[in-house]
């Protein structure tokens, strides 16, 4: 539904990163950390489906966020519109799922 290029702005203009899964056991190897699991998992709390449309709809109604991915020619005010009028027919339907992923990382220090 997304370009991911959008995507990866939305998570960056928050404050996030949305590669940092890949970093994980690096960044906690720097921090001290001597043993280190990593796992991945699909998030309960990221599987709500009217809770992501809701995410989505804030974003796609954000002037700025609209103005910036315009302006560098990733997609169209007419696109995003569309993509805004999708995620609420989306969000309407009982066959709508969603399913994100999420990185999970634990550290021990000595």
């Amino acid at each position: 539904m997304f370009n991911n290029v959008v995507i990866e702005d939305a998570y960056k203009s928050a404050g996030s990163d949305p590669f940092i899964g890949r970093r994980l056991a690096t960044l906690l190897h720097a921090a001290g950390f001597e043993r280190v699991e990593l796992s991945a998992a699909y998030s309960p709390a990221l599987s709500n489906v009217q809770a992501i449309a809701a995410f989505a709809q804030q974003r796609l109604a954000d002037r700025e966020f609209v103005a910036r991915v315009v302006r560098r020619g990733w997609i169209t005010a007419e696109q995003l519109a569309d993509v805004a009028r999708a995620v609420q027919v989306w969000s309407e339907s009982e066959e709508s799922i969603v399913a994100l992923a999420e990185c999970i990382a634990i550290g021990w220090k000595p």
